[in-house]
């Protein structure tokens, strides 16, 4: 399944129960006799809908909040789509408010527990969906080609992306003599990569897609390999080495048939300007909110535990980017050719 294809088709389906929503909110405050519902708030409320859109398009996008970034967790879920919902519900209250415009806060506290309500049985249905595909041959048939914590990691990340419809189905390894156990939690079998007849145990075994992982993709027999895979119609992938490297999202790059990764830099400078005044502002009113909370407590932890408050070192960026130079010059001599 495609990414972009699942982000649009749950913002879509967010958007479409918000308009059940909103009806169902209307009706848990008025009942189902509406005639005496006036006009003018009924275009207030489509117009707190189209507002709810706006907002809600904006916070799914760039918070990515699909349920399945970073795997799926329902608990992760759940809290995300808690804190947004409650931050565009405070943002629609506050502009009804500087609008002035007559809004049923009740209405609105039920518009936003059907609107939490739906959007998380929208993406457990997904999340069940892709299940249910996967386990009735929708998904696509991996075996993995490597060992050792690439490969655990590999079907972990596989595991928790159902939306990918992607199943592994067993691991090719290096005949290297040593045998690794563990390799896979679940029924996936390990055979070694020398084995005679690889290709037809693959067909056989309706092998769609043939992931590498190895350290050395280069290799002949991985090359052999990989050639005879694309010949009988099995697909070849490969994580490249130092996979560490491309955690920042890279962009590829097309140079006359040359693949360049480029890791971009991360887009936090032009933050820092107004991060550290708007951290004092923050931290000082929530001080401020918290203290008849905090000292009581502080006073209690003095009493029986000895201590209230502790200090400790914290490395920032700049503090960990002279550490990173520190260990460069100290490691790695650079030569200039002239």
């Amino acid at each position: 399944m495609n990414p972009r294809n699942l982000t649009s088709g749950i913002l879509i389906s967010d958007l479409l129960w918000s308009v059940l929503a909103m009806c169902g909110a209307l009706v848990l405050r008025y009942g189902l006799d509406l005639r005496g519902f006036e006009l003018h708030l009924l275009a207030v409320h489509a117009s707190i809908l189209a507002a709810a859109w706006v907002i809600w398009t904006f916070l799914s996008l760039s918070l990515a909040l699909n349920g399945f970034e970073g795997g799926w967790r329902l608990s992760a879920v759940v809290s995300h789509l808690l804190l947004a919902v409650t931050g565009m519900m405070v943002v629609l209250l506050a502009g009804g408010y500087i609008f002035r415009s007559y809004v049923s806060r009740l209405a609105l506290v039920y518009f936003g527990v059907l609107l939490f309500v739906g959007f998380a049985l929208i993406r457990v249905g997904t999340y069940l969906l892709a299940r249910a595909g996967a386990h009735n041959g929708a998904a696509r048939r991996i075996v993995i080609v490597g060992r050792g914590r690439l490969v655990r990691e590999l079907e972990r990340k596989i595991h928790r992306h159902p939306e990918m419809l992607c199943r592994v189905v067993g691991f090719l390894s290096p005949d290297d003599g040593t045998a690794e156990s563990g390799l896979s939690s679940g029924p996936a079998a390990v055979v070694n990569i020398a084995s005679v007849g690889i290709i037809d145990l693959l067909c056989r075994h309706r092998v769609d897609e043939l992931l590498l992982a190895l350290p050395d993709c280069a290799a002949p027999e991985l090359l052999s390999l990989a050639a005879h895979c694309r010949e009988r119609g099995i697909g070849v992938s490969l994580v490249p080495q130092l996979y560490e490297l491309y955690r920042s999202r890279p962009s590829l790059m097309d140079l006359d048939g040359l693949p360049v990764v480029q890791l971009v830099q991360p887009k936090i400078a032009s933050t820092l300007a107004w991060k550290h005044p708007l951290d004092l502002v923050l931290g000082t009113v929530l001080f401020l909110v918290v203290l008849p909370v905090v000292l009581p407590v502080a006073l209690v932890l003095r009493l029986f535990k000895g201590r209230a408050f502790r200090r400790e070192m914290r490395c920032g960026r700049e503090k960990n980017f002279r550490n990173a130079q520190t260990q460069c010059r100290s490691f790695f001599p650079w030569w200039i050719l002239v």
